[in-house]
């Protein structure tokens, strides 16, 4: 019994090693397995991670590439064969230093009178009742392109009187209003004091019409003949938005330039002398050569406005003689000469 009792014992040790080694075994192959798949995950990361940096320097090429030619590195070498002999030809891919603009080339902005006295003078040859300080003469010829175009040609300069300031934009919205009014006021008179019937009929029709007004004061009409008429293009400054070639464009660029200029000239008048003085240059000077009326427009009323022109043209005549003999009384001198020297800027 004791003997069977043994065998018992040494078969299941025998047993339990058989299956303690199946278990070793199992959990060997698993731990292999559990290996194998970690290895085989960092190896898949590890390929991602390289594909990604190469991504990255395929895309940080171009910039390498753009730095290197902006700021090459020369071999020791070459640069000495550099300084020895100098290449008749340059590297085509050597970076070629940005053009330097010349600033100081002339525009082809237009300022016919370069200096102060002549244009004092100028201007008082020909509207000596009118006379305007230095300021305000300056900003009624200055058109806003001839300030952009001087201030692109040199923008380095230093400011003076001649070339830099406020341009004559405000001047002629001021004079558009006052050119309405007046035209207007005209018309109104004529209406009610005219004894032609036929002049009080067509000043009548104008006042009735919507645009009628906006029509005969249009900016480049006011620029043909009464622009001509006042020889504004002698004085005022301005860059044409097209060469002389293209004739027809640029006469259009310079009606409507000087009929700006104009519009700004009755402004100034207004904003320094007051409406009547302006009212009485607008009737002696302008609305005599205005050619937008329609074309039925009646004899008897141009005879109302040549008599309206004639009437004012003395007024500042004897205005002009008035203030002349006043300067030489009070000892200012020659009225061609004088001008305020300062006044009031429209800002």
């Amino acid at each position: 019994m004791a003997a069977g009792m043994a065998a018992a014992v040494s078969i299941s040790n025998r047993a339990l090693s058989r299956s303690s080694i199946t278990a070793l075994r199992q959990v060997s192959t698993s731990a292999q397995a559990s290996s194998s798949r970690h290895t085989l995950q960092h190896q898949q990361v590890q390929h991602q991670q390289q594909q990604q940096q190469q991504q990255q320097q395929q895309q940080q090429r171009p910039s390498r590439r753009s730095i290197s030619h902006s700021a090459p590195t020369q071999h020791p070498h070459a640069l000495a064969h550099s300084h020895s002999t100098p290449h008749p030809h340059p590297h085509p891919h050597h970076h070629q230093p940005p053009p330097q603009h010349n600033h100081s080339q002339p525009t082809r902005s237009i300022t016919p009178i370069p200096d102060l006295p002549s244009l004092r003078t100028w201007f008082a040859t020909h509207h000596p009742a009118l006379a305007l300080p230095d300021n305000v003469l300056l900003q009624l010829i200055t058109h806003e392109s001839h300030n952009l175009a001087h201030r692109h040609a040199s923008p380095q300069q230093g400011h003076d009187i001649l070339t830099a300031g406020a341009h004559n934009r405000r001047l002629s919205f001021l004079g558009r209003r006052a050119l309405h009014a007046f035209l207007a006021l005209f018309l109104h008179g004529v209406v009610s004091s005219s004894t032609a019937q036929e002049a009080r009929r067509a000043a009548d029709e104008i006042l009735r019409s919507p645009d009628a007004l906006d029509v005969i004061l249009h900016t480049g009409r006011l620029g043909d003949r009464p622009g001509r008429a006042l020889e504004l293009e002698q004085v005022m400054r301005w860059t044409p938005a097209h060469s002389e070639q293209e004739r027809g464009a640029h006469d259009r660029g310079l009606y409507t330039i000087r009929g700006r200029t104009l519009e700004a000239f009755i402004g100034a008048i207004y904003h320094q002398h007051g409406a009547n003085l302006a009212s009485q240059t607008f009737h002696a000077h302008i609305l005599p050569h205005i050619d937008a009326f329609p074309p039925d427009t009646p004899r008897t009323l141009w005879d109302a406005i040549k008599a309206r022109a004639d009437v004012d043209r003395r007024a500042l005549v004897d205005l002009q003689a008035w203030a002349q003999g006043k300067r030489v009384e009070l000892g200012y001198g020659s009225a061609a000469l004088a001008s305020p020297a300062q006044g009031k800027q429209v800002e």
